[in-house]
């Protein structure tokens, strides 16, 4: 059978609207009455469907079991990465738009994350300057000096390291927060006595 054909979108002043197929399933071919006001409405409508797109998801994955289980992980995952690039999509766009010179200085913790990122991504300065939003001699400034002694330091670790098993401990842990696929009890059978897998376990300290 052909495609019934469609009345013209505008009938009297009342728009019609003809809903696309979403997620592989074929909508009605009746078209749904728009309210006149309908464009008053856009942003607020939304924000209320893509909140409804996220009760959908997460109810369907909480259903899911076996293979399909496996699988609801995996696509929340990737939701949760695409929803970290666009969070800091809008935080980089923010401070672009202000002069080098006038942003905020980051800590010298923050300072030791980037550089800990920066190795565990393989990055280039190049590519460390410009995902931080800072200069490439910023950063060759902060390797020159990453272990200048005193009370003061312009680098930093997450947790004061005073003994080697303070070193090994934060080690660990860092290892944990950059490369969750190592697991904490793997991590802690590779690392001295001194360290134990609750050690690594433990969450780390906000800077």
């Amino acid at each position: 059978m052909g495609t019934p054909s469609r009345p013209n979108s505008r009938n009297h002043g009342t728009i019609l609207a003809y809903p696309p197929a979403f997620a592989g399933v074929s909508m009605p071919a009746r078209p749904v009455r728009l309210p006149k006001q309908w464009k008053a409405h856009v942003k607020s409508g939304v924000l209320h469907a893509i909140a409804l797109a996220s009760v959908a998801l997460s109810y369907a994955r909480g259903r899911a079991k076996g293979h399909a289980r496996l699988r609801a992980k995996l696509e929340q995952a990737e939701s949760e990465i695409a929803l970290l690039r666009e969070e800091l999509s809008i935080k980089d766009g923010r401070w672009e738009r202000a002069p080098t010179r006038r942003r905020p200085h980051y800590t010298p913790i923050q300072r030791m994350r980037i550089l800990q990122l920066r190795a565990a991504r393989g990055w280039t300065l190049d590519k460390t300057a410009r995902v931080f939003l800072i200069d490439e001699q910023t950063l060759l400034g902060w390797m020159g000096r990453l272990d200048e002694p005193g009370d003061r330091p312009l680098i930093q670790t997450v947790e004061p390291v005073n003994r080697y098993p303070d070193f090994v401990r934060n080690l660990v842990r860092t290892l944990k927060a950059l490369f969750p696929a190592l697991g904490a009890a793997r991590i802690a059978n590779r690392s001295p006595s001194t360290v134990q897998a609750g050690d690594v376990a433990r969450p780390e300290a906000a800077p």
